[in-house]
């Protein structure tokens, strides 16, 4: 469920804000499978902006989540980021489709 207790957007700017927002959740999900192999560090940054950014507009579920797996990526839990990574992309890709289909 979303919840909209984020910064406030003007109407007008809402379609172009939350547009950038799916695009980057979307581009950034789907590499990290790839980077939780290979780059650590880079995961942990991309998984850094998503949990800023879902914060920012009041997506807190995804955002909780992704602080998650920063924390994990932070201490270096592989076990845990990959035990978990199905289900946080899962999560992104829900997120993103729930936004949109809410327009």
């Amino acid at each position: 469920e979303l919840k909209d207790y984020g910064i406030f957007v003007p109407d007008e700017k809402k379609n172009s804000v939350t547009d950038t927002y799916c695009n980057e959740v979307s581009s950034i999900a789907s590499t990290l499978d790839s980077l939780a192999h290979t780059d650590l560090a880079m995961f942990r940054i991309k998984v850094h902006g998503i949990k800023s950014s879902s914060k920012q507009l009041g997506y807190t579920n995804i955002g909780e989540q992704a602080e998650i797996m920063e924390m994990a990526a932070k201490l270096e839990n592989k076990d845990f980021i990959f035990s978990h990574l199905d289900s946080f992309v899962q999560l992104c890709n829900d997120t993103v489709s729930t936004i949109k289909e809410g327009r």
